[in-house]
């Protein structure tokens, strides 16, 4: 602005070089320094700045490095990743193609074997037709052009032709039915055995049959459950033939209700073993008599309905307590079933102490479950309720 002047003079305000007129004029009341002084003291700034840069530029260039470094080792780690996924997904396609040939060719050898039985069939139901007309065609010319003398000669033989037409009269066989079935919700075992890899969908001739359907049990099982005591039964599915499904996916349905209270149903819990049985699992709250009723694909079962006989547990004449020293209040004479003997002259057990069963129990014959069937004999019994 002044070019005439020298420029001797620097705003510590503005942070400008300028000359006297500028200081009286624009810079009134700015705090102003001589250029030797100001340049001393800025470059001493400067010079620390660079000092506590330098580091910044240092760690600046590492750290592009370690990234460098990172980016590398992430697209490494990717393109391994990649060949991870493509060999699975190669190898879970090619198990996918060869469980679809699988199928085919199980499907093609039922297709096979069932028009084998059929072509058989018609082959026995066409010989069969035959000795039958034969057999007819013979005895209306015997009946209708041979003289008495002649038909009794011929009778016997004529009978044991007819009585082995009736014979070998029987309805088609049943075991050449149109049952075949896709079921897709079931593993394929062998596959995953063979390779590793767990595939889904099966091919079955078997079709659940609720008249050969049924509770395995063993002889009086059924009626001496208990209250308050897990029930666990096992629903066998079998298929027209008696045989047990190999296979899980069908529909289980049921109804227990106690035969004094029809109007409500206990709740029971269904479990598909996959081999064809069915776990079926409810507590009964009380005694008494029960019906179940269950159904296989909507289908009641023939045994229907399952009588269950609940009893009352024996009863327990001791204390279900953590241990005898709580359940005592402290007292040294208290006994308990467990056997457990707390030291400083108890005569029962304690938590915590060396044979102690580690949970609540019954004091009069040491069972660990609330609801259970007392196991000690009378006498011990009110020794240690006592």
């Amino acid at each position: 602005m002044h070019p005439e002047h020298q420029l001797k003079l620097f705003c510590t305000t503005c942070h400008q070089v300028i000359c006297g007129e500028c200081s009286t004029l624009l810079h009134r009341d700015h705090r102003c320094t001589t250029v030797s002084r100001a340049g001393k003291v800025y470059g001493r700034f400067v010079r620390s700045a660079i000092e506590q840069t330098r580091p910044l530029e240092d760690y600046a260039l590492q750290s592009v490095g370690r990234l460098n470094d990172l980016t590398v080792r992430i697209n490494s780690r990717c393109e391994a990743v990649q060949q991870e996924v493509d060999a699975f997904v190669d190898e879970y396609v090619a198990a996918l193609e060869e469980h679809r040939r699988t199928l085919s060719e199980q499907i093609g050898n039922i297709r096979q074997a069932k028009m084998e039985m059929i072509m058989a069939q018609k082959l026995d139901l066409e010989r069969r037709s035959q000795n039958s007309r034969a057999a007819i065609e013979f005895a209306e010319e015997l009946m209708t052009e041979g003289s008495e003398v002649e038909n009794l000669l011929f009778v016997s033989i004529l009978l044991k032709r007819f009585e082995q037409c009736l014979k070998s009269t029987r309805a088609l066989d049943s075991t050449v039915t149109d049952t075949v079935q896709f079921l897709a919700d079931e593993e394929a075992p062998n596959v995953r055995v063979q390779t590793g890899v767990p595939l889904f969908g099966i091919v079955t001739t078997q079709k659940a049959d609720p008249q050969q359907s049924g509770i395995e049990h063993s002889a009086g099982e059924l009626a001496t459950l208990k209250a308050h005591k897990r029930v666990q039964l096992t629903l066998v599915v079998r298929d027209y033939e008696g045989r047990r499904l190999g296979h899980g996916g069908i529909t289980v349905q049921t109804d227990l209700r106690f035969r004094d209270d029809d109007d409500h149903s206990v709740p029971m819990t269904i479990a598909d073993n996959r081999d064809g049985s069915y776990g079926l699992t409810f507590v009964p709250s009380r005694p008494g008599v029960m019906h179940l009723m269950l159904f296989v694909d909507g289908k009641l079962l023939e045994e229907c309905p399952v009588v269950l006989r609940i009893h009352k547990l024996r009863p327990h004449y001791g204390v279900y307590h953590c241990c005898t020293f709580c359940s005592s209040s402290g007292s040294k004479g208290g006994t308990c079933a467990c056997g457990s003997i707390m030291p400083g002259g108890y005569r029962g057990c304690g938590h915590g102490h060396e044979g102690h069963p580690g949970q609540r129990h019954w004091s009069c014959c040491g069972s660990l479950q609330e609801y259970s069937d007392c196991t000690a004999l009378v006498g011990k019994e009110r020794q240690h309720n006592e």
